[in-house]
């Protein structure tokens, strides 16, 4: 999960941009961030949200669909 952060996070430039992405606020996608750092398990719907989130920004940039 620390991977999809920071692909996210390097995808998009900032983690506020990154929380707006997924429909976050800046201050729950920090708690979010903060327990994938400590090791903490995130509720599955969280993980799905960011992995399938992942995938789609990966399949848009390999058809030349960037999202910045």
């Amino acid at each position: 999960m620390p991977d999809a952060v920071n692909s996210l996070f390097i995808q998009f430039g900032s983690h506020e941009k990154v929380a707006e992405i997924l429909g976050y606020t800046p201050r729950h996608y920090r708690k979010i961030r903060r327990k994938i750092e400590r090791g903490e398990v995130l509720p599955p719907r969280i993980e799905v949200l960011l992995d399938t989130k992942l995938r789609e920004i990966q399949r848009d940039c390999e058809s030349g669909h960037a999202h910045k």
